[in-house]
């Protein structure tokens, strides 16, 4: 069973690194990749890396054991919108080539009202996507083999969309037409009927699903 992601506890010197860099007036998100940071980025992919089994946290598929080119160190509040949070432990996690590709720097915090300034790290329910410090996994995505997610909250749906999971099977001319997204669709309903043991709703959609094929 999936849990909550175990942060990242820094050292004495790692903190005094990142309290340097992040005093300097010229400080913003480029500094991340920083050749004095490296050994620093090394030790958090290093963690996450083996906090996660080695699985990326929007796609659960397998991330590189020893190349960082398919083990990103990802920014779930991006670095390029929030510097503030570039070294925060539970901003920080690692991903996929194609997670890290698909999601970019897209905003997943919700905005604050225009007169608010955010100072501190938002709560779980600010994310628009599942959090892998404050959400288990399987509450919002229910994951059959490597290619097929069923959202099962908003939260899901959004990390589905966001992280382009549906890459694998687009790439296999799945959704090439209407009637196949349609299918998908139902069997994604379906299953989230049997996890909920909605037996009634179950049985019609399998209706449904029978007529359409």
């Amino acid at each position: 069973m999936d849990s909550e992601l175990k942060a990242i506890e820094f050292t004495k010197e790692q903190k005094a690194l990142i309290k340097g860099v992040m005093e300097s007036p010229e400080f913003n998100h480029v500094d991340w990749s920083n050749d004095s940071l490296e050994s620093l980025r090394s030790s958090i992919r290093n963690h996450y890396r083996n906090a996660q089994n080695s699985l990326c946290c929007y796609c659960k598929n397998p991330v590189s054991l020893t190349s960082a080119a398919n083990c990103q160190v990802e920014h779930i509040a991006p670095k390029s919108r929030y510097k503030d949070f570039i070294f925060t432990a539970k901003n920080l996690c690692v991903v996929c080539a194609d997670c890290n590709s698909a999601k970019q720097s897209f905003d997943v915090i919700k905005p604050l009202p225009s007169n608010k300034k955010r100072t501190r790290y938002p709560t779980t329910s600010q994310f628009l996507i599942v959090h892998p410090h404050f959400d288990i996994y399987s509450e919002h995505i229910r994951k059959f083999g490597e290619r097929f997610y069923f959202p099962r909250t908003k939260k899901g749906e959004n990390t589905r969309t966001i992280c382009k999971l549906d890459r694998g099977i687009e790439a296999l001319g799945y959704f090439d037409s209407p009637e196949s997204l349609k299918n998908f669709e139902l069997i994604a309903q379906i299953m989230d009927a049997t996890v909920k043991k909605d037996t009634n709703k179950k049985n019609i959609l399998k209706k449904l699903l029978i007529e359409s094929i």
